[in-house]
């Protein structure tokens, strides 16, 4: 289940409205969501390098420049996607919530080339899914009072 999804159905559930009611502020609840899909993602890119290096024997860097610069371009796609997944979900109705993703959900940046603006690129896509996540971000569904 995608990010956005997962957040508008907690919505249209009354999850969000119950955390609502305990100490836990938004941005611990951003921050969790954004360690839940960082874990994900490390797992998943994990996996894929062992299939890569035992099934069509992938030679990993032994540069560990090439390792930091990795980490960096991964921490700032998952930053990124997480808090436009957060701010998208404010845009799903509940008949979506139960079937099919928002398009923004599973916005991706497609970069050509991996260049010094990539860390620029990514960090505008950061500040705007904060900003976004800040202006659309609602605890109770917009029927709820």
């Amino acid at each position: 289940m995608t990010t956005g999804v997962g957040i508008a159905i907690d919505r249209e559930d009354g999850t969000l409205k119950r955390l609502r009611g305990t100490p836990i502020t938004a941005t611990a609840y951003f921050v969790g969501k954004i360690v839940l899909v960082a874990v994900a993602t490390l797992g998943e890119v994990i996996l894929l390098l062992a299939v890569g290096v035992l099934l069509f024997d992938l030679q990993l860097p032994t540069d560990p420049a090439r390792w930091l610069t990795l980490a960096w371009l991964l921490a700032l796609s998952v930053l990124s996607c997480t808090l436009i997944g957060i701010a998208a979900s404010s845009h799903v109705r509940q008949e979506r919530a139960r079937g099919a993703e928002p398009a923004g959900d599973r916005a991706a940046v497609h970069l050509r080339h991996l260049r010094a603006h990539t860390a620029l690129v990514l960090g505008a896509w950061c500040v705007i899914g904060l900003v976004l996540c800040l202006l659309t971000f609602r605890w109770s569904g917009r029927r709820a009072g």
